[in-house]
C-alpha cells in the first residue's frame, strides 16, 4: 500500500533525515582531524611533561581513549547518511551496518576507557583489533558502494578504498604508507564532510525518491 504524502511517518522520517544530513559532515571533519591533531599536537606536546607529573599520564590515556571514543562514533551518522546516498542493495546495507556496529561498538569501548582513564586491557585487544579491521572494511565496502552513485568523485571515492585497504592490511603488520595510513584518514573525512555539505537537501531527497521501492 502506498503512502500518503505528508504523513505523519513520512513528516519524521524527513525531520529525522534532515538532522542526520546535518550531523553527518561535523561527523566527518571530527573523524578526520581530532586523530591527526592528538597524534601530531597534543600527545607530542605533553608527552614529555608526564614524567615530571603522574597524574598527566593517566589524563593523557583518557583523553587519548576519548578521542578515539569520538573518532569511532563520528562514524555511525556517517554510515547512516551514506547509506542513503547509496545505490539500494546489499552491498550499501553491509557498509551500514559494518559502519555502525564497528563504529558503536568500539566508540563504547574508549568511552568507558575515557571515564576510569585506564589503557586498554589485553582482554580487549582482540576485540580492538577485529573492531579496527572492520573499520577499514568499512571504508572499502563504502567506497564502493558510492561509486555508483552521482553525489561525490570518482578521487573521493577511490581514495577511500585505497585509505581502507592501508587499514586493514596494516592490522597484520603490513604498512603500506605511513603517510597514507595517518594524512589519509584526514584527507578523506574532511574532503567527506565538505563534500556533503555542498550536496543539495533536494536533489538528495529527490534521488530518494526516484529509487524508494513503495509498498
Amino acid at each position: 500500500m502506498r503512502r500518503r504524502a505528508g504523513s505523519t511517518g513520512d513528516y519524521t522520517a524527513s525531520t529525522g533525515h534532515d538532522r542526520l544530513r546535518r550531523l553527518a559532515p561535523i561527523a566527518a571533519l571530527l573523524a578526520g582531524v581530532l586523530p591527526l591533531l592528538n597524534d601530531q599536537v597534543i600527545f607530542p606536546t605533553l608527552a614529555p611533561l608526564a614524567p615530571q607529573d603522574q597524574s598527566l599520564v593517566q589524563w593523557l590515556q583518557a583523553l587519548d581513549s576519548l578521542i578515539v571514543c569520538i573518532f569511532s562514533l563520528a562514524i555511525v551518522p556517517l554510515a547512516l547518511e551514506l547509506h542513503h546516498l547509496s545505490s539500494p542493495g546489499r552491498l550499501a546495507d553491509y557498509a551500514r551496518w559494518l559502519g555502525v556496529g564497528t563504529g558503536s561498538s568500539r566508540g563504547l569501548i574508549y568511552l568507558l576507557l575515557a571515564a576510569t582513564a585506564k589503557g586498554l586491557p589485553s582482554t580487549l585487544r582482540g576485540i580492538d583489533f577485529l573492531l579496527v579491521l572492520g573499520v577499514g572494511l568499512w571504508l572499502v565496502v563504502v567506497g564502493v558502494a558510492l561509486r555508483q552513485r552521482k553525489f561525490f568523485s570518482s578521487t573521493l571515492t577511490g581514495l577511500g578504498i585505497v585509505v581502507g585497504a592501508a587499514v586493514v592490511v596494516a592490522q597484520f603488520g603490513v604498512v603500506i604508507s605511513p603517510v597514507l595510513n595517518s594524512v589519509g584518514y584526514l584527507v578523506w573525512f574532511v574532503w567527506l564532510g565538505v563534500s556533503l555539505r555542498r550536496i543539495p537537501a533536494t536533489t538528495i531527497r529527490s534521488d530518494a525518491s526516484a529509487t524508494s521501492i513503495t509498498t
